[in-house]
């Protein structure tokens, strides 16, 4: 067995270790999860797109090349809500590390030299939480009765061409409702109270943040659930 081998079956049997040194959660399920098998990728409810996207694309890749020896289990987590884990047996009968493994441990090292697993998919899953993004937190419900099927990606579309804007963190109100306008969707004085309500409830949000979040929530996502809120006001 040469040198590579060997550092594979050292990794394979640090994986196992590590899960055996978790302490925030339990696990009940089937896989001899501390034993042969191992937690090598995750995401968790608060993950960001990127995030995400490696996660899909690496699990994809795994469970379709090895899928006996690769497997999603969803744990519960008292910080985030829940967790994703991309399980891999790691090591076989004869304690040497799986190829499933040393699959694992190459898309580990392809991402600390790029942090993308696969543009493509990454440039999709963007244009998808924008997109959704877009609807969910900054269209009033009473006013999508009366907009053209493709409203959301004329919006978008206007966005970009105006703003330069096509991810999610670029977004905010003032700049949808100018590219409404200019697309005659809704007056300005539909959005009125829409409008006023975010700002009111966004400047709480942020004085409370500079008071200490107890649940560790990004100024992001708080915001967003502002969005939301008031958003329901409107059904």
């Amino acid at each position: 067995m040469n040198a590579t081998e060997t550092n594979y079956n050292q990794l394979a049997k640090e994986v196992i270790e590590e899960f055996n040194k978790l302490t925030d959660f339990s696990y009940h399920g089937e896989l001899p999860l501390g034993e042969t098998w191992g937690i090598t990728f995750s995401r968790h409810r608060d993950s960001d797109v990127l995030e995400n996207s490696n996660f899909e694309v690496i699990s994809d890749d795994l469970m379709e090349k090895f899928p006996d020896d690769c497997q999603v289990e969803n744990f519960n987590h008292w910080a985030v809500g829940w967790v994703d884990n991309l399980c891999v047996k790691m090591i076989d009968d004869k304690g040497n590390c799986t190829e499933a493994g040393k699959l694992a441990f190459g898309w580990k090292e392809n991402l600390e030299n790029y942090p993308i697993a696969c543009e493509m998919h990454f440039s999709e899953k963007e244009r998808e939480d924008f997109l959704e993004t877009l609807e969910n937190c900054y269209i009033p419900n009473d006013l999508r009765d009366n907009l053209p099927d493709d409203y959301i990606n004329q919006i978008a579309e206007k966005l970009f061409e105006v703003n330069s804007v096509s991810i999610s963190d670029g977004l905010d109100v003032e700049m949808v409702e100018t590219a409404c306008k200019e697309l005659d969707f809704y007056s300005a004085d539909e959005m009125v109270d829409f409008i006023e309500d975010i700002k009111k409830e966004t400047a709480e949000i942020e004085r409370l943040i500079t008071l200490g979040d107890p649940y560790q929530k990004t100024l992001q996502s708080l915001i967003d659930e502002v969005r939301i809120f008031c958003l329901n006001k409107w059904r």
